[in-house]
């Protein structure tokens, strides 16, 4: 998020109602924390010598692999670079798609998994999992469009509109709010019916997806 509001990225001087770092520290600050956060978050998880005895080498080495390939090319990185990549153009639903799923659905699916492989569930669980949380974070993106231009700046936090602004690619844009609602609203009860096969309550997840979609920033 550090980064996402730098000046080449988002371009926002708010986040949760106050300056966003670059605003406040600095360009250089800016990079030099959002660089510094995304090392210690794994050296957070290396340090913690308890849990690793616990989950033991084999699921240890997963749930990094999992947190990587989130944040790689073809998880948030690559989809920041289509997001910029986009603007400006009419992008169609599945380039849109292509980038809710890459620079943020990527991000709500990893640590559903890392649960998921620290709790070990077999492989039709996990692989259930991996579908649910992706189709919740794809709802997360689109309520977080629909919310830009839906919610005034006091409400959300940080700057309104700016999707209008620099032209994003969204669903908004091409199918409108009732269009993209009802989207979103399709993408959560195939979310839910997932759960609902399972043999597991996983009741927190059900909480966690029905705020995704009626939060109001």
């Amino acid at each position: 998020l550090v980064h996402d509001d730098l000046p080449e990225m988002d371009n926002d001087d708010y986040r949760r109602g106050k300056y966003s770092l670059h605003k406040a520290f600095g360009g250089a600050m800016g990079i030099l924390a959002g660089d510094a956060l995304l090392v210690e978050g794994f050296r957070f998880i290396l340090s913690d010598s308890h849990f690793c005895r616990l989950v033991g080498n084999t699921k240890l080495l997963k749930i990094l692999n999992v947190l990587l390939d989130a944040l790689s090319v073809e998880g948030m990185v690559g989809g920041q670079v289509l997001d910029i990549d986009l603007e400006g153009t009419e992008a169609d639903e599945e380039q849109v798609m292509d980038i809710y799923r890459m620079k943020t659905a990527r991000f709500i699916q990893a640590p559903i998994l890392c649960g998921a492989i620290v709790g070990g569930v077999n492989k039709k669980e996990l692989n259930d999992l991996e579908r649910f949380g992706l189709l919740a974070g794809e709802c997360f993106q689109i309520k977080d469009d629909l919310l830009d231009v839906t919610q005034p700046s006091e409400i959300l936090g940080k700057t309104a509109g700016k999707d209008v602004q620099q032209e994003k690619a969204t669903l908004v844009k091409i199918y409108g709010i009732h269009g993209t609602q009802e989207i979103m609203e399709n993408l959560f009860r195939e979310a839910e019916a997932i759960l609902n096969q399972t043999n597991r309550s996983f009741s927190l997840l059900r909480e966690i997806a029905h705020f995704i979609i009626t939060r109001h920033h």
